[in-house]
């Protein structure tokens, strides 16, 4: 944007050196360029503001980040080119026009389209963006947080290092409280009973267990005997020999809170998601009782579904946005139908590409409507205000 903003206030200024007004080009330019970049950076900084309705705040931070930045480059691009360009007047004025290119001679033929098309673009506008809005929910998004990061990194490598060494990288923790304490009979085989049936209905995503329980039960485990849980006294027993630092790492809360720690083998934050959704939907502890999912795993899985839980409302929200300021200040339905028509196009087409194209989408990438909205509002507004002064 502030490139944009730049190479328009410097084109119009050439302009205005070869329309006779040798004596006010820098004020002509200002005046008749500047409403136009002010009604395209207010609606620029709505759409970006959009993301404040994220659930993520870093998300909501970049939108106040970029709100802020696209202000400044609105002044930046008002007085730097200005001051820069008056200062090389002086030196060695324009004298004549640059001859036109391809882009020039381009422009003038799209211009002269026979207005047939006109009604075509607007069904073409709307239906890509409904196209799009439909296909953004179906767009693949990559959910291994191990590949949003450089894969040629010293982090990746430590990574893959780990995993052929333990066959994992990450961890599930389950917290268990109880106010009767974690030595009884019956926690134990509530916790050994969850540990083992967790670990045998996820044999490809979760490598292995460790509690205090299932270290005694696998202890106890006898080949061709029945297994059994440990009883309270046997954990208990167990956890008195155990060096001080595991006892920490096991039983808190003077013996009233227990931790599960599952080892989670290469996995997707949406198959990790599966099984914490089964489990709080599934375990039913004993009375008075709690287990709760817990770990850096749970972290991803909550930070996923936090990023995609709204992307559309932030696309809506910031077109809403950016609709409403322009009815405003045009006071035209008509003319804020012009602009937003590219718009739609814009992301309508956005979406529709990229999930033809089968492309996986960072989660952070899921922010990009009210982005383009932002940047197409701009170019479309400064279109549409040349084409008044005209």
């Amino acid at each position: 944007l502030g490139v944009e903003f730049a190479i328009q206030v410097h084109n119009r200024i050439e302009e205005e050196l070869l329309l006779e007004r040798a004596t006010t080009p820098f004020g002509e330019t200002i005046r008749n360029i500047g409403p136009a970049l002010a009604v395209a950076t207010v609606a620029a900084a709505i759409a970006c503001l959009a993301l404040l309705a994220s659930k993520v705040p870093m998300i909501r931070e970049f939108g106040i980040l970029l709100a802020v930045g696209i202000v400044l480059v609105f002044a930046a691009a008002i007085v730097i080119p200005v001051a820069t360009l008056s200062i090389r007047e002086r030196r060695s004025p324009t004298t004549e026009r640059r001859e036109q290119r391809v882009v020039e001679h381009t422009m003038v033929r799209l211009a002269r389209g026979p207005k047939v098309l006109v009604g075509p673009l607007v069904l073409a506008a709307v239906a890509l963006f409904a196209v799009g809005m439909v296909v953004e929910e179906d767009t693949p998004i990559q959910t291994d947080p191990e590949k949003w990061v450089d894969q040629d990194s010293q982090t990746i490598q430590d990574l893959e290092q780990l995993k052929a060494e333990t066959g994992s990288s990450s961890e599930l923790g389950v917290y268990i409280q109880s106010p009767d304490g974690v030595f009884s009979d019956e926690m134990s085989a509530f916790v050994t009973d969850l540990a083992l049936d967790t670990l045998d209905s996820n044999p490809d995503t979760l490598v292995n267990v460790s509690s205090l329980a299932t270290t005694v039960y696998y202890l106890m485990e006898v080949p061709g005997a029945s297994s059994l849980p440990p009883t309270g006294e046997d954990l208990q027993n167990a956890y008195d020999v155990a060096p001080p630092d595991i006892q920490q790492s096991l039983v808190a809360d003077g013996g009233d809170a227990t931790n599960m720690v599952f080892l989670v083998g290469q996995s997707s934050l949406e198959i990790r998601k599966d099984i914490v959704d089964e489990l709080r939907a599934t375990v039913q502890p004993p009375p008075g009782a709690t287990a709760t999912p817990a770990g850096l795993a749970v972290v991803g899985v909550g930070l996923l579904d936090n990023l995609t839980a709204n992307r559309l409302l932030l696309t809506w929200l910031a077109l809403g946005g950016v609709a409403l300021w322009l009815v405003i200040r045009f006071a035209s339905l008509v003319k804020a139908a012009l602009v937003l028509l590219p718009v739609l196009l814009a992301v309508g087409l956005a979406a529709t590409v990229v999930w033809a194209a089968g492309i996986t989408v960072s989660p952070l990438t899921t922010v990009s409507g009210p982005l383009v909205i932002a940047i197409c509002t701009e170019f479309a507004t400064l279109i549409l205000f040349r084409h008044l002064e005209e």
